[in-house]
């Protein structure tokens, strides 16, 4: 998203440069400003690919039930929180005219993101995706002129994890939420709330979207008792990465190898094009 952004962001920059150096007889170099600024940009983002490329390759693969506190790398099955419907989902649309949509830069989106488990053979680690880099594979389908891409993580997938533990306070809220569906279903004006319809009845859909936000409701209440500690993996302030994939740890190794290789020949091809456009015009 941040790339794409930067991309259309450049592209733009460099046509109003050309444009203007044209119809408003500005200095030719205006688009050499705006192509190295990109080249320097592309530069410096192929550091921060490295850097992701390193953690992924050098961070060794622990057991859960042995964790430590920092930075780790755990691999298992994903499973729901006690209480939880969902553990991960994104659905993305737009038309085949909407192009802005299409290219992922500006998606009309729903997403369901919750506290969730991963198991291994040893134990159990909970999970915060709040801030996460989820990369996982996209189902495209098309419905006319609609054009949907669509991902989730379900109970039993094998979920790979990239992140720093931290000790959370947290509660078994299981019973909590039970009991909060229970008394909102005897509760006439909150099921009221949720009939968007107004047609007096709650229908399936309607029930869903009220147990998330029971759900959610309850989940927020209780992260920050302390009546159980259990180590929780997430994104610090310190260390911005933060890794949530479907991917196995060699797939995600060589896709940000690749990244990082690709992206530094672009900064330094652009970077050395337009310095030697500049030598050029100079002699």
């Amino acid at each position: 998203m941040k790339n794409a952004i930067a991309i259309m962001s450049f592209s733009l920059l460099l046509i109003l440069a050309i444009f203007a150096s044209g119809a408003f007889n500005l200095p030719r170099w205006l688009p050499d400003i705006v192509l190295l600024a990109a080249g320097m940009y592309t530069y410096v983002e192929s550091f921060m690919k490295y850097k992701r490329f390193r953690r992924v390759r050098d961070t060794a693969t622990s057991q859960i039930d042995s964790i430590p506190m920092g930075f780790v790398e755990v691999y298992g099955r994903a499973k729901k929180f006690p209480g939880m419907n969902e553990i991960y989902y994104y659905l993305s649309h737009g038309t085949s005219y909407d192009w802005f949509s299409n290219l992922g830069f500006f998606p009309k989106s729903s997403l369901t993101a919750k506290p969730f488990l991963i198991e291994d053979e040893t134990g159990k680690v909970f999970v915060d995706p709040l801030n996460a880099e989820m990369i996982l594979n996209y189902k495209t389908r098309f419905d006319y002129d609609t054009i949907y891409r669509e991902t989730e993580i379900k109970e039993g997938d094998y979920v790979y994890c990239l992140g720093t533990v931290h000790r959370k306070d947290v509660v078994d809220i299981a019973d909590e939420i039970n009991k909060a569906i229970k008394a909102a279903k005897q509760d006439k004006e909150m099921m009221k709330r949720f009939d968007t319809n107004k047609d007096g009845k709650i229908s399936e859909e309607e029930w869903n979207e009220a147990r998330k936000y029971i759900e959610n409701e309850v989940i927020n209440k209780n992260l920050h008792k302390t009546d159980i500690y259990i180590s929780t993996i997430g994104r610090s302030k310190e260390d911005s990465i933060f890794i949530i994939s479907d991917r196995s740890e060699k797939e995600l190794t060589k896709r940000f190898f690749i990244q990082y290789v690709v992206t530094l020949a672009i900064g330094i091809s652009v970077t050395v094009f337009v310095l030697m456009r500049v030598l050029m015009r100079a002699l």
